[in-house]
């Protein structure tokens, strides 16, 4: 069993020439491992061309490229506004930073993420990924992205904004985010969102 692909071509504005018959007859027959073949094959090069593209623009010490995107992934979904970006990504560099005192990264989209596109779309035990993507239970970063990031969370995460924060949470109504060094004033900001 293969893939069949035949069809003809119009002339110019739609008129056919009479020779779409040629066209009609001459299939091309592919076996579907082949068609499987040369998709992975354009998927592979387009997914390293952009993992080149991004190491090439987007750059931070010590981080490869791959940690660059899944952090990237984290601020795109953590700050609704691109005015946010840079701070929330200062609170994800500095944790990483201190990981005597900040083993987790606490984000809570990453819950998000298990919960909506992990758990329904597989069998067996469905808490097996909360150690790869749960930021409350895996140490440091995911083991993916959980989105696709833009170009701003990329930017974010690459020249995070210089700050003292380790804390930040949001209104859920009007997505004000408030930034705290302590737990104190974050404690003070969750009743304030």
């Amino acid at each position: 069993d293969g893939v069949v692909a035949a069809g003809f071509l119009p002339k110019r504005g739609g008129h056919r020439d009479g020779k779409e018959h040629l066209l009609a007859v001459n299939r091309v027959h592919l076996l579907a491992d082949d068609v499987f073949n040369l998709a992975q094959d354009a998927l592979g090069r387009m997914l390293r061309g952009s993992r080149d593209n991004i190491g090439d623009k987007y750059r931070y010490p010590g981080m490869t490229t791959d940690q660059l995107i899944i952090l990237a992934s984290l601020i795109e979904k953590e700050a609704s506004k691109q005015a946010d970006m840079k701070l929330v990504s200062s609170v994800f560099h500095n944790r990483l930073n201190d990981p005597a005192n900040w083993p987790y990264l606490n984000s809570d989209p990453t819950i998000d993420y298990v919960e909506k596109y992990i758990k329904p779309n597989i069998g067996g035990n469905k808490n097996r990924y909360n150690a790869y993507y749960n930021t409350y239970k895996c140490v440091g970063l995911p083991a993916g992205p959980i989105c696709n990031p833009g170009s701003n969370a990329l930017a974010a995460a690459a020249q995070p904004a210089d700050s003292d924060y380790y804390y930040f949470c949001a209104n859920k109504q009007t997505g004000e985010i408030y930034y705290a060094k302590t737990t104190e004033e974050h404690e003070a900001n969750l009743v304030k969102a």
